[in-house]
């Protein structure tokens, strides 16, 4: 009899359940078990302090680069080196609290901090960020919507800090910022819209919910679409529902995933709770709220799952929890990893006057591809992160311990069972162990039995009698492994043979 794990819902009771009472270090592969999830593994040297946004993307010609930014500098990496590229070195004054955010038009790119003015950099061309433009607001967010460049939170020196304004430059070029209001600004298509209801913006997205954008606020959504002659026409979506949490937005497809004061939420034009009754309870109760500014999220589309980091109770400075939603599936999972930052990152292309990958002429004679090849450019899609060192690096590391344990079963006319062994269903060669929680009273706490290694049968042996049982299964550490899906126990009803 196979006892799967089943999806990963720590907000319902174990007792009698079909779903995973822990699923940490893994990740929702399929609708009927888990995967192994690696470890970050740096491989750059470090920034100057924490990082505090990051930003992975395509050049015009293909070529992948690499942007970051702590409280003072924005950097570039270049190989395995971040080189500073600020307007002027420790020059910018990010808050302890805030966040670089980024966005690109063509081989133009644009960082904002709110503090600071909006800064560009153009991919193959500058050597340094500079001002986006004397006229142009300081703005907490951005995002490029039907082409254009759309900032929103924003203060300038006429109106001040204006927290649910969004705002766009000319539609054909982001540098020209002319006077809202003005024949010349009417003339750009430049202009701004103060949304309501709602409060505050807390983040914008192009592309979602069948509409050309759509804006985050405090308490609502509003859709937005380019009108002919209106530029931007908003709309309320939805209100009563919306997030605080900037950092947990992504873009998913059409979709887009984000933390509300509900949970865990997908908007396609409407929100869906998918957290409800499965880990919201558990997320709240775990994460310290007065660092949900930390939160960052990231997603891993060939495997179609989003990950949301975030700092529990015992963490510090960084976040040091995961949990991992499959958008297909519907299963999550819980990982233990401690991280700046998470992001959806693309492998890094090769500078040949550079970081060449060979290292001699003879690699260059032997060895294929060609100097002029595609290989170079990068661009496979991974995830990625900063440790805690400030050291950038991929999820590529070698598998981190996971451990799996089912619901609680029972015997079928409320006595005792005698469990004898335990065969986890894990395919690959792993070095794994197992163990079966268990408790006399439904109010007793669970304890262990010791953790045993599968015998020539594959069955770990156990001998536990009791009339609640639970099997824990552990991966060790730097295993290569595929799928877990369950484990079939040795098990008779107490007093039988």
């Amino acid at each position: 009899m196979l006892i799967p794990f089943g999806p990963f819902e720590p907000d319902q009771p174990v007792i009698g359940q079909t779903t995973a009472s822990v699923a940490t270090n893994v990740i929702p592969l399929t609708d009927k078990s888990y995967g192994p999830f690696p470890s970050l593994s740096a491989s750059t040297a470090a920034l100057g302090a924490r990082c505090q946004g990051a930003f992975m993307c395509r050049a015009n010609d293909g070529t992948v680069h690499a942007f970051a930014g702590d409280a003072y500098n924005l950097y570039k990496l270049s190989g395995t080196t971040w080189t500073k590229v600020s307007k002027t070195d420790d020059v910018y004054t990010t808050p302890s609290d805030g966040y670089w955010w980024f966005a690109q038009i063509g081989d133009r790119i644009f960082a904002t901090n709110y503090s600071d003015a909006i800064q560009t950099y153009v991919l193959n061309s500058s050597t340094d960020f500079a001002d986006l433009s004397a006229s142009a607001p300081k703005a907490k967010f951005m995002a490029v919507i039907k082409g254009a460049l759309v900032v929103a939170g924003t203060n300038d020196g006429t109106d001040g800090e204006v927290q649910n304004r969004v705002w766009w430059p000319s539609l054909t070029d982001p540098t020209s910022w002319p006077t809202p209001g003005s024949a010349a600004a009417a003339a750009a298509q430049s202009d701004y819209q103060d949304i309501a209801p709602g409060g505050a913006i807390f983040g914008i997205l192009p592309a979602v919910g069948g509409n050309d954008g759509a804006v985050w606020l405090a308490d609502a959504i509003h859709r937005m679409n380019f009108s002919p002659g209106v530029i931007f026409d908003f709309q309320p979506a939805e209100t009563g529902i919306g997030t605080t949490v900037p950092g947990s937005l992504i873009k998913l497809g059409s979709l887009a995933g984000y933390i509300s004061e509900n949970g865990f939420q997908i908007w396609n034009g409407a929100s869906t709770n998918i957290g409800h009754l499965k880990v919201n309870e558990y997320f709240w109760d775990n994460v310290d709220e007065t660092k949900l500014n930390l939160v960052r999220t990231a997603r891993h589309p060939k495997k179609n799952v989003v990950f949301w980091s975030w700092a529990s109770s015992s963490a510090t400075t960084n976040c040091d929890r995961i949990l991992a939603y499959n958008v297909g599936t519907g299963w999550w999972s819980y990982i233990e990893a401690t991280a700046e930052l998470i992001l959806s990152g693309f492998t890094a292309g090769y500078d040949l006057d550079t970081d060449a990958p060979y290292t001699d002429d003879a690699d260059l004679d032997s060895t294929a591809p060609g100097l002029d090849s595609t290989a170079f450019m990068g661009g496979r899609v991974l995830m990625a992160g900063f440790d805690s060192s400030h050291q950038f690096g991929y999820f590529t590391g070698d598998n981190l311990a996971a451990t799996l344990e089912t619901g609680e079963f029972l015997e079928d006319n409320g006595g005792r069972v005698f469990v004898g062994g335990i065969k986890p269903i894990v395919t690959g060669a792993a070095t794994l162990t197992a163990a079966v929680g268990y408790r006399d009273d439904l109010d007793d706490s669970v304890s262990y039995s010791t953790a045993t290694s599968p015998a020539s049968d594959r069955f770990c042996p156990q001998r536990v009698d009791t009339p609640y049982a639970r099997a824990r299964v552990t991966v060790a550490a730097a295993q290569t492994w595929e799928h877990a899906k369950g484990i079939i126990p040795r098990m008779s009803v107490s007093g039988q043979r």
